[in-house]
């Protein structure tokens, strides 16, 4: 019985009159976490419960409304992200905060672990393939995002950075698919000299190949 009446209470809250809204796509190269959150940041804050999830949570439950707000917060969440993301929150049912946290920590890491060069490259390759301008402009804007939210005045975007990068978009497949390198690309930042002492040995290997194959 009790559990109808909370129901009852939280169904007329403004904060649940929410439609439209893209589901937060699982964390991934195409995760959306970034558009998702703005969105919903506005929401809240348009229907006074953004309290919930940046206030301390000892200020935000000694509120009166606290235990609807939450409730109300925590059922946009759920309406609101793909199913592969509950991995991440399953125990979190009752605790919009927490909630919140867990999904931009989870998105947090997957776009923290691709790195830098990850997102730097995939940012300068990026090219139109078919007549869909917005959806092309669209794609590249989330991968700048994704980019920007890794610089920061501690760890800023670098010279190296963009050296390195250039380098690894000059080179032809086979080059980039030699152990070495292939090893580096999957590192968050890449020295531009280590890359080219790579390189160089590598095409020092190449060289020795050609040249006991000839002699055969």
């Amino acid at each position: 019985m009790s559990t109808t009446k909370e129901a009852d209470v939280s169904a007329g809250h403004p904060t649940l009159k929410l439609t439209g809204v893209e589901q937060l796509k699982p964390p991934g190269s195409d995760s959306n976490y970034l558009d998702w959150s703005w969105i919903l940041e506005i929401h809240f804050a348009a229907t006074d419960v953004d309290y919930i999830i940046n206030d301390k949570p000892e200020v935000a439950q000694a509120k009166a409304s606290f235990d609807r707000d939450n409730k109300a917060v925590c059922a946009v969440i759920s309406r609101t992200i793909h199913p592969i993301n509950i991995r991440h929150v399953r125990h979190l049912k009752n605790d919009a905060r927490a909630l919140w946290d867990s999904l931009k920590k989870a998105h947090d890491q997957d776009s923290s672990a691709r790195g830098v060069m990850y997102w730097l490259r995939k940012l300068t390759l990026s090219r139109m393939v078919d007549v869909d301008l917005p959806t092309h402009l669209d794609e590249m804007a989330r991968t700048f995002e994704s980019l920007s939210a890794l610089i920061t005045a501690e760890s800023p975007l670098t010279p190296d950075d963009i050296y390195s990068s250039s380098i690894l978009n000059s080179l032809p497949p086979d080059w980039l698919s030699c152990v070495s390198v292939s090893s580096m690309m999957n590192e968050p930042r890449v020295d531009p000299s280590r890359l080219i002492d790579a390189l160089k040995a590598e095409h020092l290997i190449r060289r020795k190949t050609t040249r006991s194959d000839d002699t055969a």
